[in-house]
């Protein structure tokens, strides 16, 4: 893909083109002023671009032919491979991604005929200028201006002209994208933190066109320097005589072992220690618990200086994409915590499943995975949960652990019925997972990356990935542990994770106490859901930290459920029809021993019921003790006590 021709029209900032100087100017002022924006950007107010300007964005970009994907604002890719794809192709896909305008940025694939000198603050602007002195002038060129402050400048290059990227090998501050390299573009929004010379800063802000000149080829000096460079590195990276095999450092079962072993094999040095350093920085070492390592990964030819220098460089990248675990937080004082305001508590099925972890248990067969197919197709698809409960659309991962392809093919038509709803391929399924503590988050964390809008994860069930418990711990701490992961991903992420659970065969007071094993797991999770069958039908109870408490009874029909009311309302209902009916049937008073009797209900019900039933004018008091049903009343007999409903 080459950039498109020099007139067309691509889209700036507000729609129009942005008639401010060219990149050498702009680049100078801010080297010679020590500005750390560019000029006149300290006028600017950023805030995230509107949902439709995104989108307008993005399909401009399509119509014109560049491979674009979506970034979050990280500017980590959002697809399955980054620059290298896939890319969004078609309409559809750009709404699905952009048509909020507010996840996701719009990033672009370099290479195949676009090069892109980035220039970052404070030392890249002097550092091009220096670069021109050496190797001639730069074009005017179309040029983007980067939250930080720092610019890109866009060139064309001739097809075949595909250099690996590089770091800081040009300049100091002037790096270069190109082979399997991206670039976020504007009207992208910016969120992530950057070292910017005094130690890592959170950037906030928006990239945006500042200038609209044409695309201009890249001068030959400038190719054959960038050439020279990448070449040197990836040779010195890739020549097996330049890393030989080492003898082993020893026995080591740790990845930060592992990774000091492959750099020790031959042609696997560049890439292993890369992996090495960003590793190391995720785990919160310092640059110089990570220098150590220098004497350990020094190879034949090489200094330890030498190695050192990479080392740094290496650490560097590591922290300006972000690998570093976020700073301790402070803590908040009560004031400052009442003074806050928090969005509203995001329901993915209002009063029933909210945002964190919920555990959803049941007797084997009472239609627990029925259940979860249920809420797992409302969601995706914007739909009605238990038929009645309209759902915000999202993205669906369903765990169906204990399923084949078949069963749920069968399972998922009886729920949609003969006309399937649009949005079904924001629903997906697999029938395989890692356990919690064999890689699950992570690939939890890939799906959610790869979807506009992840709303709910289904893992059906808890025992399939579970992790197995350690010497010497405790039935407690085991199950907290089982589920504390999940719940920490859902909370930090706002996602509604489902659990599927077994309940003990033993029933209970507490509908909590049901369910299999310790109350680690209710302790753990953010909100229990139990699904339970009694003599008077199906009841979906529920318990939590966000939701009030709710006991509600159900019906399914298939694959269709339904609300039948609050289970105490229906219960009680149940119980009238039954004291009517007894008393139709009798033909004569009866004393409320005789209805509890009939019934099989309790006596203390019975008359409590009774009372309510005489004030409605349902029964007529005979008497002492007795009780008959009105001559008004017993007209439609065989039809009464069908008919008769207190919900």
């Amino acid at each position: 893909m080459s950039p498109p021709d020099d007139n067309a029209g691509w889209l700036v900032a507000g729609g129009k083109p942005a008639n401010q100087t060219a990149n050498k100017e702009n680049l100078r002022g801010i080297s010679e002023h020590g500005q750390s924006r560019w000029p006149g950007q300290e006028d600017c107010a950023h805030s995230k671009p509107a949902p439709g300007v995104t989108l307008a964005a993005a399909l401009t970009y399509l119509d014109q032919g560049w491979r674009i994907f979506p970034v979050d604002q990280e500017k980590k890719p959002a697809n399955a491979r980054g620059a290298l794809g896939p890319y969004v192709e078609s309409v559809s896909e750009a709404e699905r991604w952009w048509k909020n305008g507010t996840k996701f940025g719009i990033a672009c694939a370099t290479g195949q005929g676009l090069l892109v000198i980035d220039v970052d603050l404070p030392l890249g602007p002097a550092a091009l200028v220096r670069l021109e002195e050496r190797l001639g002038p730069l074009p005017h060129t179309r040029t983007i201006r980067t939250p930080t402050g720092g610019g890109q400048l866009l060139f064309r290059v001739p097809s075949d002209f595909c250099p690996r990227n590089t770091q800081g090998e040009l300049a100091e501050g002037i790096d270069t994208r190109c082979k399997s390299g991206y670039i976020v573009l504007p009207p992208s929004h910016g969120h992530y933190h950057k070292d910017l010379g005094n130690g890592r800063t959170l950037i906030d802000g928006d990239w945006e066109w500042a200038s609209s000149d044409d695309f201009a080829e890249l001068p030959l000096a400038w190719r054959e320097r960038i050439a020279e460079v990448s070449a040197t590195r990836t040779e010195r990276a890739s020549h097996k005589e330049d890393r030989p095999p080492q003898p082993p450092l020893g026995k080591r079962h740790d990845r930060i072992g592992d990774l000091l072993d492959a750099a020790r094999e031959a042609g696997n040095w560049h890439a292993s220690v890369l992996t090495l350093s960003a590793h190391l920085v995720a785990k919160g070492r310092s640059d110089r618990e990570i220098l150590a390592h220098a004497s350990e990964l020094t190879c034949e030819g090489f200094t330890i200086e030498e190695t050192r220098a990479e080392l740094i460089e290496f650490i560097r990248g590591a922290r300006e994409k972000g690998f570093a675990p976020p700073e301790p937080a402070s803590g908040e004082s009560a004031a400052n915590l009442l003074a806050m305001t928090f969005p509203p508590i995001r329901y993915t099925v209002e009063r029933y499943v909210v945002e964190g972890l919920t555990l959803l248990g049941g007797r084997p067969k009472v239609g627990k995975s029925w259940l979860a197919l249920d809420f797992a197709v409302a969601v995706a698809t914007g739909g009605f949960a238990l038929g009645s409960i309209r759902c915000e659309q999202g993205d669906v991962l369903y765990l169906a652990l204990e399923d084949n392809r078949r069963r749920l093919q069968t399972r998922l038509q009886s729920v949609i019925g003969d006309s399937p709803p649009a949005g079904l391929d924001r629903l997906t399924f697999r029938t395989e997972a890692e356990r919690l503590d064999g890689g699950l988050i992570d690939a939890l964390e890939a799906w959610r990356g790869r979807v506009p809008d992840a709303r709910l994860v289904i893992i059906d069930v808890l025992a399939k990935v579970r992790p197995q418990r350690k010497g010497g711990e405790g039935v407690y701490e085991h199950d907290y542990r089982s589920v504390e992961s999940l719940q920490q991903w859902a909370i930090k992420h706002g996602v509604a994770v489902l659990v599927v659970h077994h309940v003990r065969k033993a029933e209970a007071e507490d509908p909590l106490e049901m369910l299999s094993g310790s109350n680690g797991l209710t302790g753990a999770a953010d909100t229990v859901l139990v699904l339970a069958r009694t003599s008077q039908g199906l009841t979906l109870y529920g318990r939590g930290r966000d939701i009030e408490e709710v006991e509600t009874a159900v019906s399914r029909d298939d694959g269709a459920w339904h609300i039948l009311g609050d289970a105490e309302e229906v219960r009680k209902s149940d119980e009238r029809r039954a004291i009517l009916h007894v008393l139709r049937e009798s033909g004569e008073p009866m004393g409320p021993a005789e209805i509890a009797s009939a019934t099989g209900m309790k006596d203390g019900n019975v008359r409590f019921l009774l009372n309510k039933l005489v004030k409605a004018g349902d029964v007529r008091r005979e008497g002492y003790g007795r009780y008959s049903i009105p001559p008004a009343n017993t007209a439609n007999t065989a039809n009464a006590s069908d008919d008769y409903h207190y919900v």
